[in-house]
């Protein structure tokens, strides 16, 4: 990857060892821009953390075929649901499609076939 590449990547998705981390992260950046208040924000920063490591592992998990993937996003997204209940499921799906869509973007999981 070129240093130019290297530049716009850091520039939107920060600094972070480990890409995932950085596509959850932009991802939620993304969904509370979009969908919360400030004051909504940072009543809910608590919890993010125990939905980025879900998040993470879940993302290891996540399977090719479109039937499994049916199955693995509304189970990954229930289960967030049970993590951060103040979210909306619309909320939570859109951190979770955004969070598939830039990890994807960054070449850190092969999604071919879904």
């Amino acid at each position: 990857m070129n240093a130019e590449v290297r530049f716009l990547i850091q520039c939107y998705f920060g600094f972070e060892d480990d890409p995932i981390l950085m596509a959850i992260d932009r991802a939620y950046r993304d969904m509370a821009t979009l969908t919360l208040s400030g004051d909504a924000q940072k009543e809910l920063y608590p919890g993010r953390k125990k939905v980025t490591e879900y998040l993470h592992g879940a993302l290891l998990t996540l399977p090719k075929s479109n039937a499994d993937y049916d199955k693995w996003h509304k189970m990954t997204t229930d289960k967030i649901a049970e993590i951060y209940p103040k979210l909306t499921i619309g909320q939570i799906q859109k951190w979770v499609n955004m969070t598939i869509k830039y990890v994807y973007t960054l070449g850190k999981l092969g999604y071919d076939g879904i």
